[in-house]
Formats: C-alpha cells, sequence, structure tokens
C-alpha cells in the first residue's frame, strides 16, 4: 500500500468516524424521545375524546408531511422574494397572534431583563444594584438594545414581545434561505414550513427572552459566511462581526465559533478525499479501473468501455501513485488555504468585536464589569448536581451565591464539581440521559404557559382553546417533528458513516452535536436548545436532500451534498 492510498483510507475513515459519532447521538435522540413520548403518552388519561384527538392530531401531522413532499403546494409562489416575503409575514402573525392570545406573566430572569429594559431606556441604572447584573454583566447587552424599542413603544410589553416575534420570523427565513443555498428550493420550503408551525418556538414567544434576536444573529452571521464564500476578508469578517453582536445579546456565539473552527479543521483533513485531490483522484482511478475490469468481464453482453475512461482511470492511478502533482491539485491545496484563512478572520472577528462591545458598554456606563461572566463555574457545578438533574438548584444558590468574596465563591463551587465528579460512571449515564431528556424531548410545559392555569383559554374571538390542551397538543406536535428531524439525521449520518453516500458539508452537523455536547456539561433548561433547532432542522433537511434526493425532485438520489455546494457556498 503507498503513502496515497494510506492518505486516502485515513481521511476516508476521520470522515466516517465523524458521520459514526453524529449517527449514533442521533439514534440516541430518536430512541430516547420514543422511550419519553411513550411514557408521556401513557400518563395521558385514556378517553375516547383523548384517543381521537390524538389520532387526528397524528393524521394532521402526516398530511402535512405528505402534502409538503408529495406535491407542489410549497412551490405554488414562483418566485423565491415572493416567497420569503411571505414566510415572513405569516411566521410573524402567527406568533403575534399567540402573543395576543397567551397574556404570559413574566416571571424569573424575564422579569429582571424587562425591568433593566425600561430603566436603560429611561436613562437610570438601578439595575447595577442587582447581584444578577454585577455577577452576570453580560445579560445587560440585551436590555440595552431592547431598551430603543422601549422608547418607541413607552416600555409596553406586548410591543417588545412583538419585537421579538419579528427576529423569530427573521429566523424562519434564514432556516429556509441556508437550505436553499446548501440543498435546494423545495427541501428549503419544506423545512422553513416546518420551522413556521414548529410548537416549541410558539411556546417561547410569549416570553421576554433573550433568545430570539441572538440566534438570528448567529445564524445570519453564518448565513453570510456561507453565501459569500469567495469573500477572503468582508463576509468572514461581517460573520464574525454578526455572531459576536449575538453574543453580547446572549452568550451562545462561543457555539458557533467552536463549530467554525472543528468545520474548518475537518474539511482540510477531509479534503484529500476530495476529488480535485491527489488522494482523491487516486480513489476515482481505482474505482474507474474496477469498473472497466467489470465491463470488460461481461462477455457476450454488449458493454464497451470507453477509451476516454481507460485512459483517465490509468492517468488518475499511475501518476498520482508516482507522486506527479497536477494544476487540480494545486487548486485544491489554494482552496485548503482560502477555507483556513476564513475561519481565522471570522473567529479573529468576533473576539475582536465581542472586546469592543465590552469596552463599550464600560464606557458608556451600561455596566461597569463589561459583557464578562463573573462566575464561570456556576454553570458547570448546578449542570453538574446529580440531584436537580443539572437543572437549576436552590441549594446550589443558597451555597454559592451568598460567598460575597469571588476566590471562596470560586474554591466552593470547585469543590462542589469535584465532588460531583468523583460519583460512578453509571450515574454519570443517568446524569446525562435526565439532562438530554430536559432539554431534547417535548414533555416539559412551555414557557409560555407558566403561571397560568390550565383551564385558562387561549381566547381570540371565536378560537377558544383551554391552555391545558393546547399545551398537550403542541407538545405532541413537538414529539413528531423532534422523531422525524432526528429519524432523518440518524439516518443520513449512518449511511455515510458507512459509506453509502458521499459525506455532505457538515456544519450544521456540528454546531448541533456540539449544543449537545455542551448541555451534557452545564446547567440546562427546556428552552436553551432553542438556539440550535434551526441547526437540526436544517441539518436534517440536508440529510433527507442528499440521502432520499427523490423525496423532493421526483427521482431518487437527483442531489448529490458534494456536487451541488457551489464552491462560493463553502465557509
Amino acid at each position: 500500500m503507498t503513502y496515497l492510498e494510506i492518505e486516502c483510507y485515513m481521511k476516508k475513515l476521520l470522515v466516517r468516524l465523524v458521520y459514526a459519532l453524529a449517527s449514533v447521538i442521533s439514534l440516541s435522540l430518536l430512541c430516547l424521545n420514543l422511550y419519553s413520548f411513550a411514557v408521556w403518552l401513557m400518563e395521558r388519561k385514556v378517553s375516547f375524546s383523548n384517543i381521537a384527538g390524538f389520532t387526528a392530531l397524528f393524521c394532521l401531522f402526516a398530511f402535512l408531511i405528505y402534502f409538503l413532499i408529495s406535491t407542489r403546494f410549497v412551490m405554488l409562489i414562483k418566485s423565491g422574494a415572493l416567497f420569503i416575503i411571505s414566510l415572513f409575514l405569516l411566521s410573524f402573525a402567527s406568533k403575534a397572534l399567540f402573543v395576543v392570545g397567551i397574556d404570559t406573566p413574566q416571571y424569573s430572569d424575564y422579569v429582571l431583563l424587562l425591568d433593566a429594559t425600561c430603566d436603560i431606556a429611561e436613562g437610570t441604572r438601578n439595575y447595577l444594584q442587582l447581584p444578577y447584573f454585577q455577577l452576570w454583566a453580560y445579560q445587560t447587552g440585551f436590555p440595552a438594545f431592547m431598551s430603543i424599542f422601549s422608547k418607541l413603544f413607552g416600555g409596553n410589553v406586548t410591543a417588545l414581545l412583538f419585537i421579538n416575534c419579528m427576529f423569530a420570523a427573521g429566523t424562519n427565513v434564514l432556516v429556509y434561505c441556508i437550505v436553499r443555498l446548501r440543498t435546494g428550493e423545495k427541501p428549503a420550503r419544506v423545512a422553513a414550513v416546518i420551522y413556521l408551525v414548529f410548537p416549541y418556538v410558539f411556546g417561547m414567544s410569549s416570553i421576554y427572552t433573550n433568545q430570539h434576536i441572538a440566534t438570528f444573529l448567529f445564524y445570519l452571521g453564518t448565513y453570510v459566511a456561507f453565501r459569500f464564500g469567495k469573500s477572503w476578508i468582508i463576509a468572514p469578517l461581517t460573520a464574525g462581526f454578526l455572531i459576536a453582536f449575538g453574543n453580547s445579546i446572549r452568550p451562545e456565539g462561543i457555539l458557533f465559533v467552536a463549530s467554525v473552527a472543528v468545520y474548518v479543521l475537518f474539511e482540510i483533513l477531509k479534503g484529500g478525499s476530495d476529488p480535485g485531490s491527489m488522494a482523491g483522484k487516486l480513489e476515482k482511478g481505482k474505482k474507474l479501473k474496477r469498473i472497466i475490469l467489470k465491463a470488460e468481464g461481461n462477455s457476450g453482453t454488449g458493454s464497451q468501455v470507453p477509451p476516454y475512461a481507460k485512459g483517465e482511470a490509468e492517468n488518475n492511478y499511475l501518476s498520482n501513485a508516482s507522486g506527479k502533482i497536477d494544476v487540480n491539485e494545486i487548486k485544491k491545496s489554494n482552496v485548503n488555504r482560502v477555507k483556513l484563512v476564513r475561519g481565522i478572520v471570522v473567529i479573529a472577528s468576533y473576539l475582536l468585536f465581542i472586546n469592543i462591545a465590552s469596552r463599550i458598554f464600560i464606557s458608556s456606563g451600561l455596566n461597569p464589569n463589561g459583557l464578562t461572566n463573573g462566575f464561570p463555574l456556576y454553570k458547570f457545578a448546578v449542570g453538574l448536581n446529580h440531584d436537580s438533574n443539572g437543572c437549576y438548584s436552590k441549594d446550589d444558590v443558597r451555597t454559592l451565591l451568598s460567598i460575597d468574596d469571588e476566590s471562596e465563591r470560586d474554591a466552593e463551587a470547585l469543590r462542589l464539581i469535584r465532588e460531583r465528579l468523583s460519583v460512578p460512571v453509571t450515574s454519570f449515564i443517568r446524569l446525562f440521559k435526565n439532562k438530554a431528556s430536559v432539554v431534547w424531548t417535548a414533555k416539559w410545559r412551555y414557557p409560555a404557559f407558566n403561571g397560568i392555569n390550565n383551564d385558562s383559554a387561549f381566547d381570540l374571538h371565536l378560537l377558544r382553546i383551554l391552555v391545558g390542551r393546547l399545551n398537550t397538543a403542541m407538545a405532541f406536535f413537538d414529539y413528531l417533528i423532534y422523531l422525524l428531524c432526528f429519524l432523518a439525521t440518524s439516518v443520513s449520518s449512518l449511511l455515510t458513516a458507512v459509506g453509502k453516500r458521499d459525506a455532505a458539508s457538515p456544519f450544521f452537523m456540528i454546531l448541533f452535536v456540539s449544543a449537545f455536547a455542551v448541555y451534557l456539561l452545564i446547567e440546562v433548561q427546556y428552552r436553551y436548545a432553542y438556539v440550535a433547532m434551526p441547526a437540526l432542522l436544517i441539518w436534517a433537511a440536508e440529510g433527507i436532500g442528499a440521502s432520499f434526493g427523490g423525496l423532493f425532485n421526483g427521482k431518487p438520489g437527483s442531489i448529490k451534498a458534494d456536487d451541488d455546494l457551489r464552491p462560493d457556498t463553502n465557509l
């Protein structure tokens, strides 16, 4: 075996291992959701009305998916621009109606953020007296941004929630734009419509959270990076700025920056197995030789081997086996260099702008601590709490936040972390399973319904639905969407891992897996998965498009992941 053959084999092995890991995670979450869904259904009261209701909802969901995939319903609007406008307006209107119909009393952190917004809009700094904004100064970013709208609308919370709905609708549009860029028009529209009716997003619409704006900015930055892939500086600089801007609203930008770093490294290492590279041409030549030998061996079938095919196979195999380098190999090396430079610019831009933003907050007096995190160990200490399943713990808050001295507080947090790490492996498995259940299943009560009695109603004139029934119906639909997405991602990743299809560009797979891994370690809540939900939809759409192209285009395998990625769509 030559050096090039070993190189090609190792790079193919790397790709397969990465996708094997992704398939294991997806399959695990699929099984977890199946189990959680079954338990959730068994906890419902067995009655004719419940059975009929769930059956009707399942049929409605199945009809929706069938209708989207097997007809041209989503292609009725021929213009892409008109579809984007319609999608945005419909997404915003539906979420705004939800806000009007569900008058959620703001609670917990949301009240603090709302009060801080009003303080900043009025020119006061009362919020700085709260330990919350002293310890976690980064929480000031969202109120500072929203204070612009608070001045316009006089601090009306419904108006501020409508602003959040606009950004949520913008994220819906970005799901469409990103999938269209990477896979195709119809799968992009299908993914966008599924995200449009995603109950998870509705359940977050009527709370004053910083997640809608930050998520929009993160995915806008990602879209810019992929859309303008030929730009060495401007696009990656802009992408880094947008991710940093989102991070100043909610500190989840590190997920995207880390994913960029891993993605660029993966693409460079994988590059040798691409068709344009030396190792890739060697592999292509070997495949052509096998096809030629097979065709020549089928005597009596009339099979003829074109002379150019023989020549291409021999040239690919012999020239590359002997170590000769041609123009294509130089081009491939340049592409890898571009990817590396662009990735570095995105990361450097992010670090630069997040530091500039922090200094602006210090100099303007919005927060003397800038946008820093004064107690990063807190999230890990709580996240490893086996008693609370890694969720918010009043005992941890009482223990840790009662210590005023920073060094003593950090020492106590480290003690708790070490103590919680020194448990049997089985305890960790149980903790991780419970945390994954909190973040990635739909059995929990939506934040929008917190503090609202189940007998209250979603009331819009003629439409009146009890909150308890609405929560149940939304959770049922969420389970079905989760199952569909995790089935798609696990199957497509498994097909790549076993070599049944070429590896697609895996950025959103890496992003989702990164979020999954991070939330195994830090504090979790049901709503924390929000930032990863667009990535899950995009990954699922890419997986279905690459593995089962006939679902979207009428003929099997008509979408090939790598072939449809134009040069200007690479990060």
